[in-house]
C-alpha cells in the first residue's frame, strides 16, 4: 500500500464524489464501448467546461463561492470519465490478453 501522507485530506471527499458521478453517468449512458478517438472527445469537451469556468474566474471579479463549486463539479466530471476510459482501456486489455492464452 502507498504511503497516503503526503494526499490531500480532502481526497476522501473527491473520490467519493467521483464515484457518485460515475454512477450517475452509468445509469444515464449505460457501459459506454467507445473508441478511443471518441473517449478523447468526451475528456476533451469536459476539460473544455473546466477551462471555461476558470475563464470567467480570470475574467471576472475573482472565486466565488459557486464559481468554486461549479469547478469542483467540472473537474469531479473529467475525473469520472477519465476513470470510465481507463476501465475501457483495462476491460480491452484483460480481453486480448485471454485471447493470446
Amino acid at each position: 500500500m502507498a504511503d497516503n501522507t503526503m494526499m490531500y485530506p480532502t481526497e476522501e471527499e473527491a473520490r467519493t464524489r467521483i464515484e457518485k458521478e460515475r454512477e450517475f453517468q452509468a445509469d444515464k449512458w449505460g457501459m459506454q464501448m467507445h473508441d478511443n478517438g471518441t473517449w478523447s472527445m468526451i475528456l476533451g469537451e469536459e476539460v473544455g467546461e473546466m477551462s471555461e469556468a476558470c475563464l470567467r474566474e480570470i475574467q471576472g471579479n475573482g472565486l466565488t463561492p459557486g464559481m468554486l463549486e461549479h469547478q469542483i463539479d467540472e473537474a469531479v466530471q473529467i475525473a469520472a470519465v477519465a476513470t470510465a476510459w481507463a476501465a475501457r482501456l483495462i476491460m480491452k486489455r484483460n480481453h486480448f490478453n485471454q485471447e493470446l492464452e
